[in-house]
């Protein structure tokens, strides 16, 4: 409980941080294992929040071309990262992607895989 508690701290300073530059949209999206991390009852009641696993897109669920940017709280070192904090990567359907419109930008996300400390693979 500890560790939600500090993660939800963590967003809610986010949040405040991006209300003081002006009125925003912003939308939580818990996407870590169970994506149950947030303590949904103390997060901010400006964002909007999704939680839960049905959610093909995993970490980038609900971001379309109308976002003007997006923050990363909390993610942790893909499978192979050398000296990488609790490098790891899960299985799942999401593969790796790229941080960019049309898929030219910066690798990221997870692969498909058993979890193994295995390079990763990503799209071109």
């Amino acid at each position: 409980a500890t560790g939600r508690a500090l993660m939800t701290a963590e967003v809610n300073a986010v949040v405040e941080a991006i209300f003081q530059l002006g009125p925003a949209e912003i939308l939580v999206n818990d996407s870590h294992g169970d994506m149950q991390n947030l303590l949904h009852t103390r997060l901010d009641e400006r964002v909007q929040y999704i939680q839960g696993n049905n959610k093909p897109l995993g970490m980038v669920q609900g971001l379309d071309e109308s976002f003007d940017g997006a923050i990363f709280l909390g993610y942790h070192a893909r499978a192979g990262t050398e000296g990488g904090f609790l490098a790891h990567t899960g299985s799942g359907s999401v593969n790796a992607g790229r941080l960019s419109p049309g898929g030219g930008g910066t690798a990221a996300g997870s692969v498909r895989g058993s979890g193994s400390s295995s390079p990763p693979s990503t799209c071109s």
